[in-house]
């Protein structure tokens, strides 16, 4: 299997290796998809269903249907933008592509005119989209190593805990190639709860 920095580097030149007709039907796949289980599960939600969900970069998969599926289904959507001074994940509200500009590393954020979305109330999301390069179906995730995420999961555990609270459902959108048989995790790894590729859908069940 490799190390990390094999497999990620693997798996990024597999990604870079797809032809854009086949990106955009395979990201198109997913998406359709995502969007099937959100709204499945909002046929009983009190209130809009809350989104975070990650702006596509490079080969990664292309989001934006969904996110426009998000909002035209009235759906509160959440976007990340790192804070430089503390190397957080600071979560926005964003209502159309307007709300976006280049920010670090020329990933699209919110714009820092946006009101922030408190820390108390992560835990009021519904579902939280996680990027990855690696998965497996354990829900074991494999990230770009520089553990934005993996401390933004650490900060919620906390406040869930705190307040005796639920945490949101952890979703991956994958390519199938991005399934391995097992995943190199570390002790302060988190798991996610689906994983959803062109081809099919874990649930995974941590209990």
């Amino acid at each position: 299997m490799g190390t990390k920095h094999d497999i990620r580097k693997r798996m990024e030149h597999l990604r870079k290796t797809l032809l854009p007709s086949e990106h955009k039907a395979k990201s198109e796949r997913i998406c359709r998809t995502t969007a099937q289980l959100f709204s499945h599960s909002n046929q009983d939600h009190h209130g809009p269903c809350k989104v975070f969900i990650y702006l596509p970069f490079r080969t990664e998969i292309d989001l934006m249907p969904l996110i426009h599926f998000c909002w035209d289904r009235k759906y509160e959507v959440y976007a990340p933008r790192v804070d430089k001074s503390t190397q957080q994940l600071e979560l926005y509200r964003i209502r159309s592509e307007a709300d976006l500009e280049i920010g670090t590393w020329g990933i699209r954020e919110p714009k820092l005119t946006l009101p922030l979305f408190p820390v108390e109330s992560w835990c009021n999301l519904d579902w939280i989209l996680v990027p990855g390069l690696a998965f497996d179906e354990g829900g074991g995730r494999m990230g770009y190593g520089g553990g934005y995420y993996d401390r933004f999961m650490e900060r919620m555990a906390q406040q869930a805990s705190e307040n005796g609270e639920r945490q949101p459902r952890r979703v991956a959108l994958a390519f199938e190639f991005q399934l391995l048989d097992t995943v190199p995790m570390e002790d302060h790894d988190f798991r996610v709860d689906y994983i959803i590729t062109e081809e099919q859908t874990f649930y995974i069940d941590h209990k």
